[in-house]
């Protein structure tokens, strides 16, 4: 009886292992969750506003990110939350006026609705 009670409690112990491995690495998943936009699009107008800067694109990326901003083709760029903002849309804007194709690193939506950047990539 005593071996008995000794392997269930054994068993318990490994299944709230097993558990709490998989919660932690479900979260893990889903914090890190991520959109990588190609470098093949082409910048067709961007602006700040509000403490924000955004960019328009073509060709879109419909339902990116799942943010209110279906359409896929706008990003936004929040220089209140992101020390590296103001850098992000500076590599956008030298991209744009040299013509050159851009792609993004998006993960989330900013409260207008539109997909939040992290990264601006360029290819000439």
């Amino acid at each position: 009886m005593n071996e008995m009670a000794k392997a269930q409690r054994h068993g318990l112990r490994t299944l709230a292992r097993a558990m709490a491995t998989a919660i932690v690495a479900g979260y893990a998943i889903v914090a890190a969750a991520s959109t990588q936009i190609d470098v093949d699009r082409t910048i067709t107008s961007m602006g700040a506003y509000g403490g924000a800067g955004y960019i328009y694109f073509t060709p879109a990326v419909p339902n990116l990110e799942g943010c209110a901003h279906s359409a896929g083709d706008l990003i936004m760029i929040d220089w209140t939350a992101d020390p590296n903002a103001k850098v992000m849309y500076a590599t956008a804007l030298a991209a744009h006026l040299a013509g050159q194709r851009v792609g993004f690193g998006v993960s989330g939506c900013h409260s207008n609705g539109g997909p939040l950047a992290y990264r601006v990539d360029v290819k000439p």
